[in-house]
């Protein structure tokens, strides 16, 4: 029998989270420190708000809003290429799954 793979099998428990005022070098640290590529930003009730991912923080690095040039007029990708805060920088909305 076909055993069929759930997000609960591949899922980490132990989850990195940010507040959206985490501030950048923070953000860039932790996913580092955790060897991670994303981590979800979490209001003060702890639901998602958003989702800062290794790409985020390349565009902030880099001082570019598209590495490779695409979105040069797009304020809002200029906008995260400034961001101070996890808040500034995450990527919004965010979809979650049930581990099932």
């Amino acid at each position: 029998m076909l055993h069929r793979r759930t997000v609960g099998d591949v899922m980490t428990e132990e989850v990195v989270t940010f507040r959206p005022d985490t501030p950048f070098h923070e953000v860039a640290a932790l996913l580092d420190a955790n060897d991670i590529a994303a981590a979800p930003v979490v209001d003060d009730d702890g639901a998602p708000v958003g989702v800062v991912s290794a790409s985020n923080v390349l565009r902030h690095e880099t001082g570019m809003p598209d590495p490779q040039g695409q979105d040069g007029d797009d304020e809002r990708a200029w906008g995260k290429a400034r961001a101070r805060t996890a808040g500034a920088l995450m990527s919004s909305p965010v979809f979650t799954a049930r581990a099932d």
